[in-house]
């Protein structure tokens, strides 16, 4: 089951991969959609917002052969319908301190400080934090710099006009996920020596673009970005990962007793998620946490 535990972080992080009031002024009038696109992406990494992430991750393991029916049928009921939140307030491109909580699955809830390039984690509510280095979210896209990012490598970004959202003025812009998408991603979320970032690595070859979709309202009145939702359909070639996961990890996944089981077929992961930006340019103070050498990381899996 010790390798069914990390391809079940695999898989999430890899679902996960694929990872900001209006009145009458229109600063986009006359801008292209990517114009629109590069402004709204260099304002939420230029000043100081609130951001909240609310989403769903839903994995299907049903194709897979190779896994014992009671040991499928507990990874697949795990990892179906994942609800995924999150808050953060943003000082600057270097400075945030964010809450991220799967509400299904005990225990994960942790609040992570950025701070000037470090990394610290909580598993407390915050009473407490370990040093995470500089690890990051382990390739998890979700600060605004990595969802800059990934605006930024959507193919056939359309303006599909002005239209209201929640009460703002917004223009709304609609991208696609190339079938390099995944690799653009990894290539930026998957840098490091952490297990979870090798694992990305090894998953390039095995994973494929299914569909997907990206639509950013962007603030006809200052340009700023107030929503972003994602739309991603992903399938994950079994064979393939369980080969380049054994060519990396070894012995490490099976814990040396004969290796790892053939398995073959596709798991075929979708997720929505959607990310609000808010009070842009409010005074927020993100300050450096205490390390508390008895603090719990992230574990083993993640390299805390």
């Amino acid at each position: 089951m010790r390798h069914l535990s990390t391809l079940g972080a695999a898989v999430v992080a890899a679902a996960l991969l694929a990872t900001g009031c209006g009145g009458a002024t229109n600063v986009l009038q006359g801008r292209s959609p990517q114009q629109i696109v590069r402004l709204a992406s260099s304002q939420i990494t230029s000043t100081s917002l609130r951001m909240k992430l609310d989403g769903r991750v839903h994995i299907d393991a049903s194709g897979v052969q190779g896994i014992p029916a009671d040991q499928l049928q507990q990874f697949a009921g795990s990892m179906q319908g994942i609800a995924i939140t999150g808050s953060a307030d943003v000082q600057n491109a270097r400075r945030l301190r964010m809450t991220i909580t799967l509400p299904s699955v005990p225990g994960t809830s942790m609040v992570v400080v950025v701070y000037d390039g470090s990394f610290y984690v909580s598993r407390d509510g915050g009473k407490t934090f370990a040093d995470a280095g500089d690890l990051g979210l382990q390739g998890l896209p979700a600060t605004p710099g990595d969802l800059s990012a990934a605006m930024s490598y959507l193919d056939n970004v359309r303006d599909l006009g002005p239209t209201v959202r929640n009460g703002q003025r917004v223009e709304h812009l609609q991208g696609t996920m190339g079938s390099d998408y995944l690799d653009k991603l990894m290539a930026r979320f998957g840098a490091g020596p952490g297990v979870m970032q090798r694992v990305l690595q090894v998953a390039k070859g095995a994973m494929t673009v299914q569909g997907g979709t990206v639509d950013a309202y962007v603030r006809t009145a200052d340009g700023h970005l107030y929503e972003m939702d994602t739309d991603a359909r992903f399938a994950m070639d079994m064979a393939r990962m369980m080969a380049a996961l054994m060519q990396t990890f070894g012995g490490q996944l099976s814990g040396g007793t004969g290796g790892m089981p053939a398995v073959s077929g596709l798991v075929r992961m979708s997720e929505s998620m959607t990310a609000t930006f808010s009070d842009y340019g409010a005074k927020i103070t993100v300050t450096k946490p205490a390390v508390d050498p008895n603090a719990p990381g992230l574990g083993p899996m993640f390299g805390g």
